[in-house]
């Protein structure tokens, strides 16, 4: 009964939704990409982690994040590093803006930290994600682009669980402390 109780427990404890964006008509209702990013931005309270290979062309999401901002939510943001072999031709600031730049925490994977192989190609920031509140975890393809919110197919799910969240957001902050992930 302890086990089945625990189980239970463990299970209500998080919740599961499921994202998807394409251009198309959607057949079973679901909620777009930047639907749910909007949201949890909008909802932050404390705290908003963002995480994104590629940023450009985001104005819906530069403003609400500048919103947040103003409500004095402490936003972070980790992107791919424009120096890294000419993998984005655009940077976070062309994309959010110099107000969000100097007023939110914005990390990099520097160069020189990163593994190379033996053809000397550099590893990439790949990750896509946003952590609220430390609570609700969004894990996506997608990244923090037009193209992602308009016209690509994408998927990820929304995630609420403290325990989930937490373990992205110790491991992020395990990047940082270690100078893993610097500040710009």
């Amino acid at each position: 009964m302890s086990s089945a109780y625990s189980v239970k427990q463990s299970l209500q404890e998080v919740d599961v939704e499921l994202v998807w964006t394409d251009p198309e008509i959607n057949t079973i209702p679901l909620r777009r990409t930047d639907q749910v990013l909007l949201q949890l931005i909008k909802e932050a309270k404390t705290e908003i982690t963002l995480i994104s290979f590629a940023v450009y062309k985001i104005p819906e999401i530069a403003q609400v994040l500048t919103e947040a901002l103003n409500r004095r939510v402490r936003v972070r943001l980790v992107a791919e590093n424009p120096e890294v072999a000419n993998k984005i031709p655009f940077g976070i600031e062309d994309a959010l803006g110099r107000e969000i730049i100097e007023q939110a925490e914005v990390f990099i994977w520097p160069k020189h930290k990163r593994p190379v192989d033996s053809g000397g190609r550099y590893g990439s920031l790949h990750i896509k994600a946003a952590i609220a509140d430390s609570h609700k975890l969004f894990i996506t393809s997608a990244n923090l682009t037009e193209y992602a919110f308009r016209l690509n197919m994408e998927m990820g799910v929304l995630i609420q669980s403290r325990q989930l969240a937490n373990q992205v957001e110790r491991q992020i902050q395990d990047l940082i402390n270690r100078g893993i992930f610097t500040l710009t």
